[in-house]
């Protein structure tokens, strides 16, 4: 009885069913103290599915706040963007792409991106060559090909930048395969361009 009685709830009317079904076992009347408890059980299961309820609605209302500031954030970043605020687009790229919530790996990927984009564009190689490589890593889990053929020719485009043609023309060749795979014509004609400028570059 002393342990039925410590069972803790913050619901008064629950409190108040627990004493009198103490006070039922105390006097014997097993079979009012077993209805009291069954109304318990039947007010925690109430409570119970509401929390799960606002739970899960709390859950989507949150994941959708969390989307629409890191779509803020990107649009932000296309604002600096059309100033030719390279650097600052580019950090508003990374703060939407870290602001998404779980999921969203296209937008991920094209965020980070297209913050590799813009760091590349004012030649900050080497803060740009990783946003490239998490892009692609993304682009290839979620089977987006089309994309993954641009990333691996951005990644090129830094080699080739930096002198590295070997390695920027490892690149141009990975893009073309894809293209050909995707039956992307006119992607083939920039990777074989590519290719033909880089494999001369890298023979002189």
């Amino acid at each position: 009885i002393q342990r039925f009685e410590s069972i803790s709830s913050d619901d008064q009317q629950v409190k108040a069913l627990m004493k009198e079904a103490g006070q039922a076992i105390k006097e014997g009347a097993y079979d009012r103290a077993d209805e009291l408890l069954e109304q318990i059980d039947e007010r925690h299961d109430k409570a119970i599915q509401q929390l799960h309820k606002l739970r899960a609605e709390t859950a989507v209302r949150l994941e959708k706040e969390q989307l629409a500031k890191a779509e803020n954030l990107a649009s932000r970043a296309r604002l600096q963007r059309l100033q030719y605020n390279y650097e600052k687009s580019a950090q508003y790229f990374q703060e939407a792409a870290a602001a998404l919530p779980e999921g969203h790996k296209a937008e991920r990927a094209d965020w980070r991106g297209g913050a590799g984009y813009d760091l590349h564009r004012i030649a900050r190689y080497a803060e740009a060559l990783p946003l490239y490589e998490q892009s692609l890593s993304i682009l290839r889990e979620i089977g987006d090909r089309k994309e993954e053929a641009k990333m691996l020719s951005n990644i090129g485009g830094i080699y080739q930048n930096q002198g590295e043609y070997g390695e920027a023309l490892k690149y141009a060749e990975q893009d073309l395969a894809i293209e050909r795979q995707i039956g992307n014509r006119r992607g083939q004609g920039t990777a074989l361009n590519n290719i033909a400028t880089l494999a001369y570059a890298n023979v002189n």
